[in-house]
């Protein structure tokens, strides 16, 4: 059995300019964080829903669109 480290965090992988683009179209543009539209071209970022210090992952299905701000 594996025991959850706290203090291993699993490092960010990158998207593909393609996974961007379908996370964006797959929440409609809002915002994971505030619920506000965004202006995919100029300000998109990803965040993961599950945190990768909370035993997230970087599955697609764990990440979402968020301002860059």
């Amino acid at each position: 059995m594996m025991v959850h480290d706290p203090y291993r965090v699993e490092p960010r992988k990158p998207l593909t300019n393609r996974q961007r683009l379908q996370m964006f179209i797959r929440h409609k543009g809002i915002c994971c964080l505030c619920g506000h539209k965004i202006d995919g071209v100029r300000e998109m970022w990803d965040e993961h829903v599950n945190p990768l210090w909370l035993n997230g992952d970087n599955s697609a299905e764990n990440r979402a669109p968020a301002h860059a701000r």
